[in-house]
């Protein structure tokens, strides 16, 4: 008795019986399950929405157990349910996700997103020309230190110092307590 016959047994057994599912039922339960978790782990990226998925898919096995004759592959057919259910499964996380994305804003203390981007860009403005350059080019161009020297032509040294004194001069300039330091920056001692 091949898997497919097996399972067609086993769904008509359960389906014939109001009570508990068959021993037969939780061998094919054994058999697949693994299987069924990784693909939908794979898909959904979450053990708990995967067990779930996985769930639902034998539940879909047993309402449709009349087709399980029909079945070439078991495995196959027990995928194919699979993925369907954890795609479905994905595109309601999305769907709920951009919804709720739309109903409310991303603040950032207290701004939007747009708002604080033109708060840091006006800030960086403020910076003299020398440090706005490293800034920007380091942080907006993602250039890194030897790419950022070789542009200005000075040496990696002098980009780090200006990075490292651009971003003391930001931190004073955003900081809502003008007195504020950055965390790890050195106090200078006064001459």
């Amino acid at each position: 008795m091949n898997h497919t016959t097996a399972a067609l047994a086993i769904m008509n057994a359960s389906a014939s019986s109001s009570e508990d599912l068959p021993d037969g039922f939780w061998d094919l339960v054994d058999r697949y399950r693994s299987d069924l978790m990784n693909q939908a782990l794979a898909i959904l990226g979450t053990i708990e929405d995967a067990e779930d998925c996985v769930q639902d898919t034998f539940a879909e096995v047993c309402r449709q157990h009349a087709k399980i004759g029909a079945v070439r592959s078991l495995g196959a057919w027990l995928r194919k349910i699979n993925r369907a259910n954890a795609v479905d499964r994905l595109r309601l996380q999305r769907g709920s996700k951009v919804k709720s994305a739309e109903k409310t804003l991303v603040t950032t203390g207290g701004f939007t997103f747009m708002e604080t981007r033109d708060f840091v860009a006006r800030a960086i403005e403020k910076l003299p020309s020398e440090l706005r350059q490293v800034v920007i080019l380091h942080y907006w161009e993602n250039l890194d230190y030897d790419a950022i020297s070789k542009k200005l032509k000075v040496s990696s040294m002098t980009v780090r110092r200006r990075l490292y004194e651009g971003g003391k001069m930001l931190y004073r300039i955003l900081a809502p307590n003008p007195s504020a330091e950055p965390a790890g920056a050195k106090k200078e001692q006064p001459e």
